[in-house]
């Protein structure tokens, strides 16, 4: 059975805040029926190898999660989550467009993941695409309003793009969902100058 992380907090190797990073596994939703003792085991390899990789990021071994997650996609059709967070690890790596090629199969395979949303949009910001970044975040919004961080996100990327007004509204929002927390530096995140990554536990 296919496991995953509900790691959006993951921020592409940056400092993490946010959703908490979780080693408590659970099983996709939308996890299809697996026929034949070859799939069984192959399903469980897959989920073994994504296993190992999300450990080797937490450990900042890029490289070794990137081949982790490759050999569970060459096991398994449900992927999704092994094409974000090996997005994700390629972004680590300053494999810009490996990453957001990984992004965008994660969001064809399931279009609501707002995860790989998220991580495009910071990869986005990165590489100075801000409006591309915008729409990214806002996604994130929609899919996910419990995600209180994204606004803080989104609010760096306008203050980028000199929306000032916008910028205000975001943290503002922020604020309110989050009241006596100290927004994070994202302005450093989006340009790279933080590259420690620290799950939130």
């Amino acid at each position: 059975m296919w496991k995953i992380v509900f790691g959006a907090a993951l921020l592409l190797c940056l400092a993490a805040a946010g959703v908490q990073f979780t080693k408590s596994f659970q099983a996709m939703e939308d996890a299809k029926s697996i026929d034949g003792a070859s799939d069984v085991e192959a399903e469980a390899e897959a989920g073994s190898h994504y296993e190992k990789g999300v450990d080797l990021t937490e450990n900042k071994q890029y490289q070794q999660a990137v081949e982790q997650f490759s050999k569970a996609i060459e096991l398994s059709d449900r992927v999704e989550k092994a094409y974000t967070y090996r997005g994700m690890s390629y972004g680590c790596l300053g494999e810009f467009e490996k990453g957001l090629s990984d992004f965008d199969k994660a969001l064809a395979l399931d279009p609501n993941l707002f995860e790989a949303y998220y991580h495009r949009a910071v990869l986005f910001g990165r590489q100075g695409k801000f409006a591309r970044a915008v729409d990214d975040m806002t996604k994130v919004i929609e899919l996910a309003p419990e995600f209180a961080f994204a606004h803080a996100v989104r609010a760096s990327l306008y203050k980028e793009m000199g929306a000032l007004e916008e910028a205000k509204e975001d943290m503002d929002t922020f604020k309110n969902l989050h009241p006596g927390v100290e927004a994070p530096d994202f302005d450093d995140i989006i340009h790279g100058r933080r590259p420690d990554f620290e799950p939130v536990r």
